[in-house]
Order: structure tokens, then sequence, then C-alpha cells
């Protein structure tokens, strides 16, 4: 694999410590936020697999870990090739609901082709603006992302660009540049009421060219549909490898029936 895809899959395990508590292990890292509970992305577990010496026994580790905060017992599964597979009857065995998915990783590489008047005034927001919380996130029922987003702007590396139309905030993109040597576009979120008006397509022509004159290195991201998809090719991202990824939940017995 090239060096630059191992630094996309390390900043996709490392990228929480952005924002969440951290509980290192020999085995891998516990994140976690006790204020936050309902983000995923805030509270899960990940492996190291070649450190991992007892999975069961790291896995029953991780189910405590979690209980005793009041935290839903989550896993992101290693990005090695075939890992649950290799180890379903433990998951199995130990009532981990798995969810396997792919995730396609786009790289910043062109220029964007979007072409549209300028309506938003966009900033760039070193201070939270409580307008965003009722504006896009209690709209769009992702309240969770508030506090995400308020503890990633005290790192000087995170960046919040906020569309606004007459002072009201209806767009947003926020990333970070990662120590490793990358850039992960982190959240792209429009106001439900304004979305297919072209907002998203102009506040991602505005940030992908500032990322471009500032030389941010390798800016990557990967679209949650189709539309987003289509918006993110547009302002010069292409298409560059499928990340094979999974979830694993803990579930009561009576759950998992």
């Amino acid at each position: 694999m090239t060096n630059y895809k191992h630094l996309i899959l390390q900043e996709e395990n490392e990228f929480p410590r952005l924002f969440a508590d951290v509980c290192e292990r020999d085995w891998g890292v516990l994140f976690f936020r006790t204020d936050n509970k309902n983000s995923h992305d805030s509270n899960h577990a990940i492996l190291y697999p070649d450190k991992v010496v007892d999975l069961d026994m790291v896995l029953d580790e991780i189910k405590q870990f979690y209980l005793t905060k009041g935290i839903e017992p989550r896993l992101y599964l290693p990005f090695e090739a075939g890992y649950y597979q290799n180890n379903k009857t433990i998951f199995e065995q130990g009532n981990w609901d798995v969810e396997l998915y792919e995730n396609q990783i786009m790289i910043l590489t062109e220029s964007s082709s979007i072409d549209i008047s300028q309506r938003l005034d966009v900033r760039r927001l070193n201070e939270w603006d409580d307008k965003i919380t009722s504006e896009i996130y209690q709209a769009s029922e992702s309240e969770y992302e508030v506090e995400v987003d308020r503890r990633s702007l005290t790192h000087e590396n995170y960046y919040l660009f906020v569309g606004y139309l007459d002072n009201i905030p209806v767009v947003l993109v926020s990333l970070h540049i990662s120590a490793i040597g990358c850039t992960r576009f982190d959240y792209i979120e429009t106001a439900p009421k304004y979305r297919g008006k072209g907002y998203g397509r102009e506040i991602l022509h505005y940030v992908t060219n500032y990322c471009r004159q500032h030389q941010f290195p390798l800016c990557f991201q990967w679209p949650a549909n189709e539309t987003s998809a289509k918006i993110c090719n547009e302002a010069g991202f292409r298409n560059d490898f499928v990340l094979s990824a999974g979830s694993a939940v803990f579930k009561p017995k009576e759950e998992m029936a």
C-alpha cells in the first residue's frame, strides 16, 4: 500500500483525539466523552491487531470500560483485510453485533469546476456561534456534533467554515490538518430547509480553494451519499480507493435474539 494510503488509514483511526478523551492501552485506544454519549466517533475503541494477544479478553475489557460509564460499548474494526471473518466466532460468542461497510475515499487533486454566484458570507470561526446549534444541527437532528465542534475549536489546526445568509448560518464545512501530514474533511452539513439550493457547492468551492491557496497537505474525505460525492467531485475531489471498514456494538443476549 502506498504511503499516502497509510497516512489516511492512520488518521481514520486517530482523528477522535481531536475532540474525545483518550485512554491508552497496549492493544489500542479507548475514546470516550461522558458529556456526549450519543456521538459514536467520540465513544469507541480501536485495536492495533498486531498488539492484540487475546481478543476475547480485550473485547471484555472494552465492554466493561464503556458500561461502567453508561456508554454503549462500541469498537471500530481494524482496517486489516479479513479481520472480522477471521475472528467471527469470538465476536458472535461475545454478543457483538457487527456491521461491515465500505467508504469511498476521495482525494483533492483537481481544481474546482463549480461555477456559482457568491451568495454566502463564508467565515472561519474561532469561537462557537450558538446559532449553528439551532439553525443547522438541531434542525438536522445531529446535535451531538455540537460538542465535537466545540472541543475541536480549541485546536489551532481545526478549521470550521460557516456560510451565512443575512447573518443566519445555513451551511458548514469542518476539517483539520493532522500532525501526521494529511487534512481530513470532517463534516459537510447544510440546514435542512436550505438544501437543494446550491449552498453546499458554494461553500465547498470556497473551502477547497482555501486549502489549495494555503497548501494544505493531502486533503481527503469520504462522501456520505451520492449527492455529496457528486458535489465533492465538482469541487476537485477524485475517487482514490475503497476503505473496507466496520463497527461492532455489544448487545445483551436478549437484544441479539
